[in-house]
């Protein structure tokens, strides 16, 4: 802990408490950041959610790029973030935090069983590419259909994406016995949301009753998305001492200095995505080089204006 940061609080993380601020970032599904928000350590991860994608929002107005999903951890699980997310014409994506309701435990507990037999489907029966296949075929379907697309038509055709992968993943992931089980564990699941549905609360019912069932396969497909863009923690701590783990706090100090290190370090972070994008014309991957560069770097651009005199 740093007594010298008068700007950091005590807030709680998923390695334990920690003493200094707190950052919410959102990437897109190439894992290279969007938008970033830093506030006081105590601040909690609802709070962020608003000042951390309303920029990306209006970013894919100015593109007319549709959002199709927003995946976010427990920590933003709230039934007015889902409403909103929803209102923007996008589907949520949040895992569950039960927090003082008995029907949703019960609820996660039943996914947690489920969810190791999703990913032992998705891990032995698609390929790395595969994985990320169903976003190609969504990206197809939204050309097709462009200017006509409402949230209705974009949760059919993601339900039918996701649905034929799944029988892949679970036909050539997991042997006779394990699609026994993992069968056994949807009706679980099937049956507590049966539960929600007719004696939850209203507030139960929101959170429980996404599009895709929590913990299937089906949802592990995308949500295994956002576990990927944990990456970004990774790269910022290569890149100096911004993030302290948990436990150890940075050496940076007041909540303004830090913010603006970060917004830096992701600007950075995207320039050498679009680079690498230039350079190599692929989509997949742009994070996967930038990753393993263990020092920071600088890129600089030097534009020569042509000018064509007159004879």
């Amino acid at each position: 802990m740093d007594k010298r940061d008068s700007s950091g609080t005590y807030g709680i993380g998923s390695r334990g408490s920690f003493f200094g601020q707190k950052t919410s970032i959102t990437c897109g599904c190439n894992c290279v950041p969007l938008n970033s928000e830093t506030k006081s350590g105590n601040t909690s991860d609802i709070a962020l959610f608003h000042d951390t994608i309303a920029p990306v929002f209006q970013l894919s107005q100015a593109t007319s790029e549709k959002i199709w999903i927003i995946t976010c951890d427990a920590g933003y699980s709230s039934t007015y973030l889902i409403d909103d997310v929803k209102n923007a014409g996008s589907i949520p994506f949040f895992d569950i935090n039960p927090r003082a309701s008995k029907r949703l435990k019960a609820l996660k507990d039943a996914v947690t069983q489920l969810q190791e037999f999703s990913k032992i489907a998705i891990r032995y029966g698609l390929t790395l590419e595969q994985r990320k296949k169903w976003i190609s075929e969504i990206r197809d379907f939204e050309l097709k259909n462009y200017g006509k697309l409402n949230l209705d038509m974009m949760e059919k055709e993601l339900k039918r994406v996701l649905k034929n992968w799944a029988d892949y993943a679970r036909y050539h992931g997991l042997s006779a016995k394990e699609q026994q089980k993992e069968w056994a564990l949807r009706k679980k699941i099937e049956a507590r949301r049966r539960d929600i549905r007719f004696h939850g609360t209203i507030d139960e019912n929101k959170i429980d009753c996404t599009l895709i069932m929590q913990g299937t396969i089906e949802w592990f497909l995308v949500y295994h998305i956002r576990g990927q863009n944990e990456g970004i923690n990774g790269i910022l701590k290569k890149k100096g001492p911004i993030i302290g783990d948990g436990q150890h706090t940075s050496w940076l100090r007041r909540t303004k200095i830090v913010r603006n290190r970060i917004q830096s370090e992701i600007a950075l972070i995207q320039t050498s995505a679009i680079v690498y994008y230039l350079v190599t014309d692929k989509l997949t991957n742009p994070m996967f080089r930038i990753y393993h560069w263990s020092v920071s770097f600088f890129i600089i651009f030097f534009v020569e204006d042509l000018v064509e005199y007159p004879p």
